[in-house]
């Protein structure tokens, strides 16, 4: 564990999803069969945490997976949730029904935030709240470890909260798929080179009137230049300075072997859809499909594979496309993206272009 200072009443136990509607046998997944034996013991195993972070002065957190109700209570669903979860209908995850709550076990949470997509930092109230509360931080348990978990951990990291992830107070609905997901959190920066081989594939989908688009990560300077850097990247790159990764500057451009890209997004976290233009310009350019290259796997890529898929866009990460500080960390994430999206190789990806 990082050497964090532990204040219990600047912690709070973040719980994702763990509802009635997920957990319950009457519920919209145990009426249609879909459970894991994994998820329904979760309850049994959290609640002696959270009696402690009671007795402590912590506090709770539960976020609640929520389809928003429409015209005559027909809930707004997105295309991959109807595709991968066909039975879900009017009233189930409806915000204040019995099926939208937290289970009684667990009852009951100081917080409670609607959440919409996998991150619970998505269109939420969740960082207000936990700033208002002086909760710095987190620790996260809940369901899926490879979906709300892994998302709303990456977006916490990113706001500079201390994130704990309790590997046994989450599950997914296989142990594989929960193990590699874990691994794969317990990293979370890397960063890698791959013109050489993604260039060749570049050029392919220029001919073919395919679009390149390039994010970039920008430090955005303030007064005299400085930029602001975050906590977190403060301590992992404290040589970073004034200039570096400044928009317009050449270090923060596309190196020269990719250029020229269509479309160019600056980005100041690990996803690449936060707080930027890019969901607008892939949108008016009538972009659907994603193929995912660049660096780190398990940061800039993982998240960002993760909230296009969360927008409809379908992805395809290039796995030999993608890097990271170790390869084992690369396979890691690669796995685990496997589960929201196709994987591929730069080898494929250009017979797809070429017919």
């Amino acid at each position: 564990m990082s050497q964090h200072e532990f204040i219990p009443s600047q912690t709070a136990v973040l719980i994702v999803d763990l509802q009635n509607d997920f957990l319950h046998p009457e519920g919209a997944y145990g009426r249609s069969g879909t459970s894991s034996s994994a998820i329904a013991a979760l309850p049994e195993k959290i609640g002696p945490l959270l009696d402690v972070v009671r007795s402590a002065g912590g506090w709770i957190v539960s976020t609640q997976f929520t389809l928003v109700p429409g015209k005559q209570g027909a809930p707004f669903i997105s295309t991959h949730l109807k595709k991968l979860r066909p039975f879900l209908t009017r009233g189930d995850f409806k915000p204040g029904g019995w099926g939208h709550s937290l289970v009684d076990e667990l009852q009951p949470a100081d917080i409670t935030i609607e959440k919409v997509a996998y991150s619970a930092f998505y269109q939420s109230r969740l960082e207000f709240a936990l700033n208002r509360a002086g909760i710095t931080t987190l620790m996260v348990c809940g369901i899926v470890t490879n979906g709300g978990v892994a998302s709303t951990v990456r977006e916490a990291h990113v706001r500079d909260f201390h994130t704990i992830t309790l590997e046994d107070g989450c599950a997914a609905f296989s142990a594989e798929t929960h193990d590699i997901s874990i691994a794969s959190l317990a990293t979370v920066w890397a960063i890698a080179a791959l013109p050489e081989k993604i260039g060749p594939l570049l050029d392919v989908v220029r001919i073919a009137g395919g679009w390149i688009v390039s994010t970039q990560f920008t430090l955005v300077p303030g007064k005299q230049g400085a930029p602001f850097i975050s906590t977190h990247l403060k301590k992992l790159r404290p040589f970073l300075t004034r200039g570096d990764f400044k928009p317009g500057g050449w270090g923060h451009s596309l190196v020269d072997e990719l250029q020229p890209a269509d479309i160019t997004i600056e980005k100041v976290a690990y996803s690449a859809f936060y707080q930027s233009r890019l969901e607008f310009a892939l949108n008016r350019a009538g972009i659907t499909t994603l193929m995912v290259c660049g660096i780190v796997t398990n940061g800039g890529v993982a998240s960002t594979v993760r909230e296009a898929h969360v927008r409809d866009f379908h992805t395809i990460t290039l796995e030999d496309g993608c890097a990271a500080f170790s390869a084992e960390t690369h396979d890691i994430s690669i796995a685990s993206l496997a589960t929201v999206g196709d994987v591929i190789s730069i080898r494929d990806a250009i017979n797809l272009f070429e017919g």
